[in-house]
């Protein structure tokens, strides 16, 4: 009796993790990027009225720079940021950042009504 080698199906994964297909999808992913960069900073983003850096409005490359090749000053940049832009600053990509409320505020928003 002949023995039986392993034998591999005509749709196997090794059939499609090829050098050409894997560049393919991270070209695919670097096309995706830059055109979500695009929109993030686009006047048809709803957040793009807001004022701040437009690195931070594109991506989360401005985070990234502060925090792990500034060893983790992005907290201060934020603050920078307010001071720069005013009340609310575009902190990254799709989000808004507000400076912390005083503490007469929050006794205000949260005391029970009389």
């Amino acid at each position: 009796m002949e023995s039986q080698s392993a034998t591999t199906w005509p749709g196997s994964l090794t059939t499609f993790l090829t050098t050409a297909n894997i560049l393919r999808l991270c070209g695919i992913w670097v096309v995706y990027r830059v055109c979500l960069a695009v929109f993030n900073v686009s006047p048809y983003h709803p957040l793009s009225r807001f004022p701040g850096p437009k690195l931070a409005a594109a991506s989360f490359l401005y985070e990234f720079w502060f925090d792990f090749v500034r060893g983790g000053r992005y907290t201060w940049e934020i603050k920078r940021m307010h001071e720069k832009y005013g009340k609310s600053a575009e902190k990254f990509a799709a989000k808004l950042s507000f400076p912390p409320l005083k503490i007469d505020t929050y006794a205000l928003v949260f005391s029970k009504a009389s």
